[in-house]
């Protein structure tokens, strides 16, 4: 029985992957690195570690990654204080039905701590969540299962009884792995035949997901 719904951050609650993606075209300008948008799309849904392993593996043990995660992370608070923080539509529906029938919220974000508290309370929907796991909470980041994991055993639910709403190839396959119904919202990646295997549905928004889940 579903009794349970952790939720990735970016790309799912927030359009925030745009943003992410516009800063890294303006650092990567600035830095000289070729491929952006290849690089781009191999990171959504890393931690900080393992996207410096691949950065590092693709430029070159001498990249600048201090360097360019700290312009990045100037460059995307710099967009978002002129333009705001992008909700994805839906969020406040979902999260609203959610605890109304009773359901375990929670959030498995690649992303550091400070960014999804941040985040969460300037968007005015921290409340809803019991747990939130971040990248820097755990060892081993997305693709493997260890977050999804330590979110199920942070609201004490099973995983079978969890549904993770998803966009990026890396998300989906930790959820899979951790033993979760993966729901995926596609975002900037559309998924290959490799990862609609994995998926227990797929939709267009957060709202067509709360029909779903009231029609189970």
């Amino acid at each position: 029985m579903i009794d349970s719904v952790i939720f990735d951050m970016d790309g799912i609650l927030f359009d925030t992957e745009r943003v992410y993606a516009e800063a890294w075209r303006i650092v990567g300008k600035e830095l000289s690195m070729n491929d952006i948008d290849a690089s781009i799309r191999s990171c959504v849904g890393l931690n900080r570690n393992d996207s410096r392993q691949l950065l590092l593996r693709k430029y070159g043990q001498q990249f600048p990654y201090d360097q360019f995660i700290n312009r990045l992370s100037d460059t995307f608070q710099a967009i978002i204080k002129k333009d705001g923080l992008p909700q994805k539509a839906g969020v406040a529906e979902i999260l609203a039905f959610l605890r109304k029938r009773g359901f375990k919220i929670a959030m498995a974000t690649s992303s550091g701590r400070q960014s999804a508290v941040s985040h969460l309370a300037e968007a005015g929907i921290a409340q809803y969540f019991q747990a939130v796991v971040t990248g820097d909470m755990i060892t081993r980041g997305k693709p493997d299962p260890e977050i999804y994991l330590t979110a199920c055993e942070s609201i004490g639910s099973a995983p079978e009884n969890c549904i993770a709403i998803e966009d990026s190839p890396n998300g989906i396959r930790s959820a899979h792995a951790a033993g979760l119904n993966v729901i995926m919202v596609p975002d900037l990646i559309e998924p290959t035949e490799v990862i609609e295997k994995l998926l227990f549905a797929k939709f267009k928004s957060l709202l067509e997901v709360k029909a779903f889940i009231e029609a189970l």
